[in-house]
């Protein structure tokens, strides 16, 4: 995920506020072998469990680059201290895949998985 997400630099970083649970996990492989990572982030100390869930995911698209930094600007503002973040952590479990496309990311394809194919129109059941 944070190869794929931001340049190097300590700007970049994503710090956790207090009170944050974050775990950091892998959802699965890519066809290329690159982890497709799912982040859980909620109230810490809290059951997670019985909690509505959101869930945010970018760059199915790799050239879509804008979704990049909406990501960022995301995972820096639920992380925080800030007492609106605090409150959506206690609500919901925020489950985010900050990259669904990594191989296209790393290939530098605009639109496509390592296979040629737009994520966004090829399912196996809809």
């Amino acid at each position: 995920f944070f190869k794929h997400l931001h340049p190097p630099g300590d700007d970049w970083v994503l710090r956790p506020g207090q009170n944050v649970s974050f775990v950091r996990t892998e959802l699965c492989k890519s066809l290329d072998g690159n982890p497709v990572e799912l982040l859980r982030i909620s109230a810490a100390g809290e059951d997670a469990s019985e909690k509505q869930v959101i869930f945010v995911s970018s760059r199915v698209h790799p050239g879509e680059t804008p979704g990049q930094f909406m990501m960022f600007g995301f995972l820096t503002f639920v992380l925080s201290s800030d007492p609106r973040a605090e409150a959506l952590r206690r609500r919901f479990e925020i489950l985010v895949a900050p990259v669904l496309n990594p191989d296209g990311v790393t290939r530098g394809h605009y639109r496509t998985n390592v296979r040629g194919q737009n994520l966004n129109r090829a399912y196996d059941e809809p």
